[in-house]
């Protein structure tokens, strides 16, 4: 057997990369594919370094594993995110430690070089055999549990909301990137590790695939005051994804929530989508678990968010 080699992402890897996705999209039994066109975008999301930041399994002519590392920088750090897969027909043969010590290697360096703290984040599903065990070989450390609950259409779309008076729901627009981020940061400001977002964060967002006219939902009162929002989309043919459901903490309480989760699911159902997925914090303080239990979510997975600091400083002392 060929032995396994890492190396930087190289634009003539793109082809293989996605025949892996579709290949391992395939063996799931999902419909989704992924074309040429939306690799490339995700690789090129601006602000987030991604493409010369991206490594590559081969094996002989073969990729059989990606890693794309995502770079969302601050004053004070750098969060790193990982994104990746490896072939379904290679796993469990060591190419997600292969990886995982490269990602750290490479993570070191790169610390090092910009004199700045360094936090990659991964996030594992619990079902997943073997990556808790990869996590836990190469020291990450646990920083939150998430709940991955599923709504399917069997259970009915739920009837137009009702808000209280006043209060009204519009598509958001590039003016409304400063808002959008100020909720964000009220809403969920008891999280600990989270980076503030700001409007440059909502407008990249804004301008990437994952935005939706029909999706993305700002909710405002009678004196133009940001209430809260909920933002989601379809992530393969009849499936969707509910990214994030805010509400000002000033505000909760009142039935706003309730109101962006349904209307969302309701515009979900009439594009026919058949199932949403979202995940939640099982550390949320607020009722966000109830609201889904009542909406009609279900419990699917357990996730879990590792994390690893490298800070370069500390290193010199």
């Amino acid at each position: 057997m060929t032995a396994t080699s890492i190396r930087l992402f190289q634009n003539e890897d793109t082809d293989k990369i996605v025949q892996l996705l579709n290949e391992n999209a395939e063996h799931l039994q999902t419909k989704a594919t992924t074309t040429i066109e939306e690799f490339n975008q995700f690789l090129d999301e601006p602000g987030e370094e991604i493409r010369e930041n991206t490594f590559v399994g081969w094996n002989g002519d073969q990729v059989i594993a990606y890693q794309s590392l995502c770079f969302v920088r601050s004053d004070e750090y750098i969060n790193v995110y990982s994104y990746g897969t490896v072939h379904h027909q290679h796993r469990r043969k060591g190419i997600g430690s292969l990886l995982l010590k490269n990602t750290l290697k490479y993570l070191n360096q790169r610390a090092a070089q910009e004199k700045k703290k360094i936090i990659y984040n991964q996030m594992v599903t619990v079902n997943q055999a073997g990556q808790n065990e990869l996590a836990e070989k190469f020291g990450l450390e646990k920083n939150t549990d998430l709940y991955s609950y599923k709504w399917t259409k069997s259970n009915s779309a739920p009837k137009q909301p009702i808000l209280p008076n006043g209060y009204h729901l519009l598509t958001p627009t590039h003016r409304d990137a400063k808002d959008w981020a100020m909720i964000d940061n009220e809403a969920f400001s008891w999280r600990k590790n989270k980076d503030g977002m700001n409007p440059e964060n909502v407008i990249y967002e804004f301008n990437s695939l994952e935005f939706s006219p029909d999706y993305y939902i700002l909710c405002r009162n009678e004196k133009n005051d940001p209430i809260g929002f909920v933002c989601g989309r379809e992530e393969e043919p009849q499936h969707a994804v509910i990214s994030t459901l805010a509400v000002r903490p000033s505000y909760q309480g009142q039935g706003i929530g309730k109101a962006l989760l349904h209307e969302v699911i309701r515009r979900m159902a009439a594009h026919n989508i058949q199932q949403i997925r979202l995940s939640v914090d099982a550390n949320n303080p607020t009722s966000a678990i109830s609201l889904y239990e009542k909406s009609g979510f279900t419990m699917d997975n357990r996730i879990i968010h590792y994390y690893y600091e490298i800070d370069p400083m500390k290193e010199v002392l």
